[in-house]
């Protein structure tokens, strides 16, 4: 096929993916014509100093773009062989990094100031996932051709290192839950991550869920990846309230609140620790308000003085349509429900730290940092 079409055909498919809100990534969607090996390429990129250093420069990358990996609302990922880098990789990168192998994440955007592009820039540790190189091409032609000059729209193009596995594979593959002492390897480094964005970078993720948590081939390594949705958070400022998957969506994102912090992440943090040891989604609601009766049949009615220390705007609550679908009230039953899943008591000490961070109230959600010192306590 000609490689202008097939690059159009790509546009056309990234803009009909619906909004993500399972967690699991629509890989079955994906045309197997665009599973296939594409052309080598060789095109002008920007080296990502704070990752591979010392300095920011232009150099030449040749790649052969392979699979689909990945896809959603904001494009496609694909797995990408790295044949040259036009320039000498430090001896660092050459000894401790798979550098042959990327994942090559395409985005439209309409300037090339990209909130994305700008916090990736900024992080470097072992638990995100490292942005390498980046470039802009032109939206309406071939992939591989610069986009210079000002333009509505371009194609952001950013090589991320590879990851094979996603913490929702590893799920999947687990119908019985994952094992004790992996539920607490992954939710430790997931808690490192976020410490070193809420507390060093002031980054608020605002997307955590299992498809969005990238596992090395060996099992031993987590790391968070897609900040499409991330954003530095101002004490000064309001930010949306309809960002994150619903699954893992706090109750005050879920009623409308755009007064909120970092402890948003802190709620997908126990979506996801109940989901590793129950291998099922912990609150499956069918739209927003469904999503909030799951959470009020699990953790019990919400009162008014709850609202009011959440930070609700109470004209997003339609207390009419609530109340047809709750009937009486509800006791707090997180921990039984879970205890009947996965009955083995050396998961007690995991249910506290759970039932600690799946909080109405943000403020007695636990810090990144205070997950981590009670992990440390447990025996």
């Amino acid at each position: 096929m000609n490689e202008r079409k097939t690059w159009r055909k790509i546009n056309a498919k990234a803009v009909i993916y619906p909004h993500d809100h399972t967690g699991a990534p629509p890989r079955s969607s994906v045309n197997d014509e665009l599973q296939t090996v594409g052309p080598t390429k060789l095109i002008p990129a920007i080296k990502n100093p704070f990752i591979l250093g010392p300095r920011s420069e232009s150099v030449k990358l040749c790649y052969q773009r392979g699979p689909i990996v990945g896809s959603g609302c904001f494009g496609l990922v694909f797995k990408v062989k790295i044949r040259k880098f036009g320039f000498r990789l430090d001896e660092h990168f050459q000894s401790n990094s798979n550098m042959d192998q990327a994942a090559l994440k395409i985005v439209v955007v309409k300037r090339r100031e990209n909130r994305e592009l700008s916090i990736l820039k900024t992080l470097n540790h072992e638990n995100i996932v490292k942005l390498h190189f980046y470039s802009f091409s032109r939206h309406d032609v071939d992939h591989e051709e610069a986009a210079d000059g000002p333009m509505e729209e371009v194609c952001l193009n950013m090589f991320f290192e590879f990851m094979p596995l996603s913490l929702f594979d590893e799920i999947q593959s687990h119908p019985q839950g994952l094992s004790h002492g992996t539920s607490l390897k992954y939710l430790e480094q997931l808690a490192i991550g976020l410490q070193y964005l809420h507390d060093h970078v002031h980054v608020c993720h605002r997307d955590i869920k299992p498809s969005n948590l990238l596992v090395s081939a060996d099992r031993s390594c987590l790391k968070i990846c897609d900040f499409g949705s991330a954003t530095v958070l101002s004490a000064r400022q309001t930010h949306v309230s309809y960002v994150c998957s619903r699954y893992y969506r706090a109750p005050e994102l879920l009623l409308g609140s755009e007064d909120y912090d970092e402890r948003i992440d802190i709620w997908s943090v126990g979506c996801v620790l109940g989901e590793m040891i129950g291998a099922q989604v912990v609150f499956k609601g069918e739209d927003n308000m469904d999503q909030l009766v799951e959470i009020i049949h699990v953790l019990g009615t919400l009162e008014e003085d709850v609202l009011t220390e959440m930070k609700v705007p109470i004209k997003f609550l339609d207390q009419s349509v609530l109340a047809s679908r709750l009937t009486g009230t509800f006791p707090e039953r997180l921990q039984t429900q879970l205890q009947e899943h996965r009955p083995d008591a050396i998961f007690e000490g995991v249910l506290q730290i759970l039932c600690d961070i799946l909080q109405y109230i943000p403020q007695k959600r636990p810090r990144a940092v205070d997950i981590l010192y009670n992990l440390a306590a447990l025996p």
